[in-house]
C-alpha cells in the first residue's frame, strides 16, 4: 500500500503525539486528543523506568526475574538509587493474566504487599530509603 503525502504526515504526527504522551505526564486515562479521535497509550515497564528517571530517581541496572512463574508478561528487579525494587507487567487482555494479577494483588508476593497501576505492579520495599518517592512516582505514572 502506497501512502500519500497527507497520510504520511498524519502518521508522523500521530506517532509524535503518542511518543510525547508516553514521555510526559498525561491525563489519568492516558489519552491524547487528536482531531477528535482518542488514542490510548499503553503503559509498560520501559515507560515506567523513564517516568522514574523524570521523577529524579536514579534508575540503574535491571536484574532478570522469573516473571513467567507469576504468569506475568514481563518483569524485573531494577536498581533505584542503588537498591533493587521489583516491577511486573501482566497481560490483562487474557483471562489467565487478569486472574494472576488479581491473585497477586490479593495475596502479595513473597510476603510483601504489591501496588497496582493499570496492568503494572510494584512490590513493596519499605526498607528502601526512597520508598515514598518510588511509590509516589509509580502511582502518578
Amino acid at each position: 500500500m502506497r501512502l500519500t503525502s497527507r497520510r504520511k504526515t498524519f502518521f508522523v504526527y500521530l506517532s509524535a503525539c503518542i511518543l510525547l504522551n508516553a514521555c510526559s505526564s498525561a491525563t489519568p486515562e492516558n489519552n491524547v486528543k487528536v482531531d477528535k479521535t482518542s488514542v490510548t497509550v499503553e503503559k509498560n515497564l520501559d515507560g515506567l523506568m523513564a517516568h522514574f528517571t523524570q521523577s529524579d530517581l536514579q534508575v540503574g541496572e535491571k536484574t532478570e526475574k522469573y516473571y513467567g512463574i507469576l504468569a506475568a508478561e514481563n518483569g524485573f528487579g531494577v536498581s533505584i538509587n542503588g537498591i533493587d525494587v521489583e516491577v511486573y507487567q501482566f497481560n490483562t487482555s487474557i483471562g489467565s493474566g487478569q486472574k494472576a494479577l488479581d491473585a497477586i494483588i490479593k495475596e502479595g508476593l513473597m510476603g510483601s504487599p504489591v501496588y497496582k497501576n493499570g496492568d503494572l505492579i510494584l512490590v513493596e520495599n519499605k526498607s528502601h530509603p526512597k520508598w515514598n518517592e518510588i511509590l509516589s512516582s509509580f502511582q502518578s505514572y
